[in-house]
């Protein structure tokens, strides 16, 4: 969901490969549209054309259901060095303003004005040849976003605080083949700006949060040997340490792994933070896991505490799921039977998935929320021998 609004930049064709079906992708394509830029679908493979962009604004309701979609404010800003656009959407469990994104922008040398829900962002004249941005605490998308407006500045720009997650550094990667001047130390990320970026043909990489959602899931089946094919173990080592202190077998080979589920879980305690801690993104989908782990486990969730949108519900059926001083406490192994429960966020819905395997059955509603992050979700779980009473 980087990836493409990179693409803005380039001055020349830019071909994608093993870029996922999902609803997201499908609407950022319909946003790159919006920008006179053509996209071409054969399969997993895209073809984009960013050579004749006309628009440099994005008022459209798409824009505000999907979070990702401010990438394209740092992309467009470089290319144009301005924009009007809706505030980002997306998944509504908790607070996530972009006030980092917006003080970068300023600090780089952009006026912003807010106005209900539109952003006007344009070019003003800074003094400084260089320019140090220092962020409160690393944010995977204020870093990429802060990255996309710097690598066509005619300054330099040095990036404090950064976050260091795989999808910062893939983007990272993406725009240095591109032509970027962007170098990586321990403390800063340093962009030299380029004049322009030209065309490239560029694999997406695997999805760490889908691969680490199957091992949840998997991990729910007792007895199941269930192997994950095409990703990168060595970006999963948290994933990984976590399932196995509840009693998982995992056998890690050069691309893929082995899930083997044991009949009897263990309880953990788990701190979600930022790469490479445990991520945010899978706390619900392992919250459920826990409820199947006999005794006590405990998560602590730095970075989105109010991601809890499945915890009433749990309650209201009789879980033993609790908040006590910003910790969540599941207590598994207790009598409760849910029948019907409704998706609210992508990961939540994911969450119910696993919470079947602990249901004689689950009808789950609003179901479409989850394929906008899991390509092909019904042909994988038909893999896994989960039934459906009705097609996806």
């Amino acid at each position: 969901v980087a990836i493409l609004p990179s693409v803005v930049l380039a001055s020349e064709i830019v071909k994608l490969y093993e870029v996922p079906n999902i609803k997201d992708v499908e609407i950022l394509k319909k946003l790159l549209g919006l920008l006179n830029i053509s996209v071409r679908s054969d399969g997993d493979e895209l073809t984009i054309d960013p050579t004749k962009i006309t628009n440099v604004d994005l008022l459209d309701e798409d824009v505000m259901k999907l979070r990702a979609s401010y990438y394209f404010i740092g992309a467009i800003l470089s290319r144009s060095k301005k924009i009007i656009i809706n505030y980002p959407g997306g998944c509504n469990f908790t607070s996530r303003p972009i006030d980092y994104h917006l003080k970068a922008f300023k600090q780089i040398g952009y006026e912003v004005k807010e106005e209900k829900n539109i952003i006007n962002l344009k070019r003003k004249y800074i003094k400084a040849k260089k320019i140090k941005i220092q962020f409160p605490k690393p944010s995977v998308g204020a870093t990429i976003n802060c990255i996309l407006a710097s690598v066509k500045s005619k300054k330099i720009i040095e990036i404090y605080n950064y976050s260091s997650e795989p999808d910062v550094l893939t983007v990272i990667d993406m725009l240095n083949l591109m032509g970027a001047n962007i170098l990586i130390y321990k403390d800063k990320i340093k962009i030299y700006g380029v004049k322009k970026l030209h065309g490239i043909t560029y694999q997406v990489p695997f999805d760490r949060i889908e691969a680490g959602s199957y091992m949840i899931l998997a991990s729910s089946i007792p007895k199941s040997k269930v192997t994950i094919q095409n990703i990168n173990p060595k970006q999963l080592t948290k994933i990984i340490e976590i399932l196995e202190e509840m009693n998982v077998k995992i056998k890690i080979r050069k691309d893929n792994l082995t899930i083997e589920a044991p009949e009897e879980l263990k309880p953990t305690k788990v701190i979600t933070g930022t790469y490479p801690a445990f991520p945010t993104d899978l706390q619900q989908i392992l919250l459920i896991l826990m409820l199947k782990a006999k005794g006590t486990s405990q998560i602590i969730d730095t970075i989105y505490p109010g991601r809890i949108s499945q915890i009433k519900p749990l309650q209201d059926k009789g879980a033993n799921v609790y908040i006590e001083n910003e910790k969540i406490i599941i207590n598994g192994i207790n009598d409760f039977n849910i029948t019907e429960s409704k998706a609210f966020d992508l990961r939540g819905g994911f969450s119910l998935i696993v919470l079947a395997m602990l249901m004689p059955y689950l009808i789950i509603d609003n179901f479409e929320l989850v394929k906008r992050g899991y390509e092909e979700i019904e042909k994988k779980l038909k893999k896994l021998q989960i039934r459906f009473e009705k097609e996806i």
